[in-house]
């Protein structure tokens, strides 16, 4: 309710202030006429911004690193996470920084004001774990996911798809691992900053969780953590949406990730204890792996194609 009241009052200051310019009829005229609004612009400016976000820079090419000593497809993935390094740890770098000053703002006030029912609120701690499966659904699958594997598409697959060794189903499942492993490690990534965050909170605030609960309140962060990453690559890989000019074609991957978008909010809903809830996060995160795994040995050979 705070949040909508601020939105509210934030919206009709906006509206204050716009209806007191004495000129904003005439500017609207004036520049969202026909004639000066270019469908054709409107598209290419698109579409540059679509191809921004994977383009590479001079800077990102320079050298090869730790990758001389490998050879074979480890050399190929390691190059190009080395090369988009900028790409994929630029963002999970701002979110570390963000945690992290959550963490010490956090622990400072905890410290400062420790009371009674601040200690048994966080004694509860683990109830937030649903809300958080949308919170990493949020950031690793969207943020993360689809910004590497368009990369991945854009900067690699686009001219590799071409050949059809590259299409092997043995080549495709070596690839997808190699990828996989990178994607999952900075996902952990952030996922272990949560846990030494709740972590960090709890002890300040002098809470005492029940152990187990808590442990599997952790657990599960991590097991999000390879369920997301396992997800982002595996719809790329089985249903390949981007054509050469980075635009969306495939029907399956947008109703697929909405109904992922759905049950992730959905869980927000849920009200169980993590001891009972990990379980089934694990159970579901090997079961969909397994299946990943199995479709895309058997499939990704037919539907890992340029559009």
């Amino acid at each position: 309710f705070p949040v909508f009241v601020l939105f509210l009052l934030g919206g009709a200051a906006a509206a204050f202030l716009l209806i007191r310019y004495p000129r904003w009829y005439r500017l609207t005229l004036d520049t969202c006429t026909a004639d000066k609004v270019s469908a054709e612009v409107a598209q290419k400016k698109h579409q540059s911004a679509g191809f921004r976000d994977v383009q590479l820079k001079d800077s990102d090419l320079t050298g090869e690193g730790d990758c001389a000593e490998l050879s074979g497809w480890p050399y190929l993935q390691a190059l190009f996470f080395r090369r988009h390094s900028r790409m994929m740890y630029k963002p999970m770098k701002y979110i570390l920084i963000a945690i992290g000053a959550t963490t010490v703002l956090g622990c400072a006030s905890l410290l400062f004001f420790r009371t009674p029912e601040v200690s048994g609120l966080f004694s509860k701690i683990t109830a937030v774990l649903p809300f958080f499966v949308f919170i990493l659904y949020t950031i690793q699958s969207n943020i993360m996911g689809n910004r590497i594997t368009k990369a991945m598409f854009y900067n690699c697959d686009l001219a590799m798809l071409k050949f059809g060794w590259y299409r092997q189903p043995r080549v495709i499942l070596k690839n997808f691992v190699l990828r996989f492993r990178r994607i999952c490690g900075v996902n952990l990534l952030m996922s272990a900053a949560l846990c030494i965050m709740f972590t960090a909170m709890v002890l300040c605030a002098g809470a005492r969780p029940p152990a187990v609960d808590y442990v599997a309140f952790l657990i599960a962060l991590l097991a999000l953590a390879v369920f997301f990453s396992v997800h982002s690559l595996g719809m790329y890989y089985l249903f390949q949406p981007y054509t050469a000019e980075l635009k969306m074609k495939n029907p399956f991957f947008g109703i697929i990730n909405g109904i992922m978008y759905v049950v992730c909010y959905s869980c927000i809903q849920i009200r169980s204890t993590p001891t009972w809830f990990t379980p089934v996060v694990l159970a579901v995160t090997i079961l969909y792996s397994a299946v990943i795994l199995l479709f895309v040995w058997l499939r990704a050979s037919k539907t890992f194609r340029v559009k």
